[in-house]
């Protein structure tokens, strides 16, 4: 007993990191071990970062499936697909975008937690804004490992405007619009994500290797 009248504790031991975890550029992630729930692996960052890109090619390597969410929201407003993304926020409004979208992230958890895969049997991309909805991030985040590709905004900024300005932006000023969404969801996908693969700037096939590189650290090698 101390002198304080408080039980003693003895000192914390170093030992190694808590299974089912591994350390991967200094962020603790769930290994494949965890009861065996990541089936999936989910891109997520902001629009136009190499979601689609990256996802597809890496689903190709491993002869599994790709699935863009966008495909899946496009599906959930119609099946045969008649608007885009962009088309269905920009003539019914950013809420019933979201809802859908919203909708067709839970039923991609549903499809990912479904998969009879012994380990990874599918790759998703989700929507630049998906990391907003609690519902369906909660719902990914029990199925599927989730990786932060994170881009330069001023690069995601030339990007988007490449397209011509999307109906989520101010036209007033277009530029502190995208800045202040980039800087909302942001700190977002850092706390979403189980991993976190620094692109800034890198051309396809370094940004392709960079993403094998940490899901291989992380145990997702397969």
């Amino acid at each position: 007993m101390s002198s304080n009248g408080r039980a003693h504790q003895p000192p914390q031991k170093e030992g190694p990191l808590p299974l089912p975890h591994v350390l991967v550029d200094g962020r603790l992630a769930p290994s494949p071990e965890v009861a065996g729930l990541r089936k999936g692996i989910v891109l997520m960052g902001m629009k136009h970062c190499g979601k689609s890109t990256l996802g597809h090619a890496l689903a190709q390597t491993r002869g599994i499936p790709f699935i863009d969410l966008d495909e899946l929201t496009e599906r959930e407003f119609d099946p045969a697909r008649s608007l885009s993304c962009r088309e269905i926020a920009a003539r019914h409004g950013e809420k019933l975008f979201r809802t859908l979208e919203e909708r067709a992230a839970v039923r991609l958890a549903d499809m990912i937690a479904g998969s009879r895969s012994d380990g990874v049997g599918l790759v998703a991309a989700l929507g630049g804004g998906t990391v907003e909805s609690v519902r369906a991030m909660d719902a990914l985040a029990r199925v599927a490992v989730l990786v932060y590709l994170e881009e330069s905004v001023e690069l995601l900024y030339t990007r988007v405007m490449e397209r011509g300005l999307p109906s989520y932006l101010d036209p007033s000023d277009p530029r502190a619009s995208f800045f202040a969404i980039f800087a909302r969801r942001s700190p977002l996908f850092s706390e979403r994500a189980h991993l976190v693969v620094h692109l800034m700037g890198m051309e396809i096939e370094q940004a392709f290797s960079e993403l094998v590189r940490v899901l291989s650290e992380a145990g997702y090698a397969r």
